[in-house]
This record gives C-alpha cells, sequence and structure tokens, in this order.
C-alpha cells in the first residue's frame, strides 16, 4: 500500500554551500535568538542532577528508600515530557509560540526558586519535578518551531544545526558549573547560580522574541 498510495513530494535540488557563506547567510533575528537560547542554556542544568539531590535530601528521613523515591519523581518528570510535548505544541501554534517559550523558561526559573528557597520534602521534590518536566517539553517542542519560523528554507537545515550546537554549549556550561558549585559549596548555591542564569536567560529571550514581533 506504501508503494501504490505514498507519493513523495519532488524539491529542487539546492546547490552546496560551506559551512562559513553558509553561516553568513543567517539572518539577524535568528542568530539574536540563537543567543538568547544559549544564555539560558548555560543555566539550564541537566535534570538528571534533580535525581542526585532528591535522593541525598530525602536520604536523613527515608534512609534507602530515598533513592526509590526519588527515581519515582523523575519518572513523573518523564511522564509530563512525554505527555505535554504533543498538546503545548498544538497550544503555541494557536495562541503563539513566543509566548509559550518564554513561559517555559519562565517555568525552569520557578524550578530554581523552589530549589532554592525550599525545604526539601517530597512534596516539595514533586513541584519541582513536575516544573521540571513540563519546562522541558515546552522547550523541546518549541524552540526548533520557532527557529524554522526564523529561517528561510535554504539555509534551515543549517540554522538547525547552530540552534543544536549552542544548546550542546549550553548543557555542557550548566551542568559543568552547577556540579562544581554543587561540590565546592552547596547545592543551593548551585541552584542560585541556576536561577540567575536562567532568569538572564529568559528576560533575553522575551526581549529578543516579542521586540521581532513587535509586541
Amino acid at each position: 500500500s506504501i508503494l501504490v498510495l505514498v507519493r513523495e513530494t519532488r524539491h529542487p535540488i539546492l546547490p552546496s554551500r560551506g559551512l562559513r557563506p553558509a553561516l553568513r547567510l543567517l539572518p539577524l533575528s535568528f542568530r539574536r535568538y540563537t543567543l538568547a537560547v544559549l544564555i539560558f542554556g548555560c543555566g539550564d542544568f541537566s535534570h538528571t542532577l534533580l535525581i542526585l539531590y532528591a535522593s541525598t535530601s530525602l536520604a536523613p528521613a527515608y534512609q534507602q528508600a530515598s533513592g526509590i523515591i526519588a527515581i519515582a519523581l523523575y519518572t513523573l518528570h518523564n511522564v509530563l515530557y512525554a505527555a505535554g510535548a504533543y498538546p503545548v505544541g498544538v497550544m503555541a501554534d494557536r495562541l503563539g509560540k513566543n509566548s509559550f517559550l518564554v513561559g517555559a523558561y519562565l517555568l525552569a526559573v520557578l524550578m530554581n526558586i523552589v530549589l532554592v528557597a525550599a525545604i526539601p520534602s517530597v512534596a516539595t521534590l514533586i513541584i519541582v519535578f513536575a516544573l521540571a518536566g513540563a519546562a522541558y517539553a515546552a522547550q523541546q517542542s518549541l524552540e526548533r518551531a520557532i527557529a524554522a519560523d526564523l529561517l528561510p528554507d535554504t539555509i534551515r537545515s543549517t540554522g538547525f544545526g547552530v540552534l543544536a550546537a549552542a544548546n550542546g554549549v549550553g548543557d555542557f556550561v550548566s551542568s559543568a558549573i552547577v556540579g562544581v558549585l554543587w561540590t565546592q559549596f552547596s547545592p543551593t548555591v548551585a541552584f542560585a547560580f541556576a536561577l540567575i542564569v536562567t532568569l538572564v536567560g529568559a528576560g533575553f529571550t522575551a526581549v529578543t522574541l516579542f521586540r521581532r514581533s513587535g509586541r
């Protein structure tokens, strides 16, 4: 049935470009957007660190069960991420991708506020993991979608590569710095760093996207 019913759309073959010429063609609006994503990413540490935080902070009260609780909380995170990505994308298409992405970044900021200010408990950690999963679902749905809106078809793949590189650099920087601050000082200091950087990144993203859209 695939051979009979499916018809492939033909596209013209575009001439290949070198990397540098292709990068020069990236629109200024996309470059600013990528910088905003990079700044935010430098505070958006790997959420697997939350497992370590949950298990260590709950250990005095729950002992060996703290590890099981931490894994259960991360399962909640992944369920919210998997279940939330599609509806977030649908709502963002209707109501505006820019606002939803900034909102997702602010959820990450709120998560860091809870990590810094709240006393660790199962209840507060449920909030933390729920915020993390919801924020991650929206980020994964919207960052590439907004990039696609900013990029012409002829260099879209190059732009996606640049965005992926920015995300990779941000993930490495944030997780490395948070890990060092955690080891040398405390988790609170590490999460305070993440809070400041993600707040700056969310603000820069809002200014970049809303200035472009004229709102």
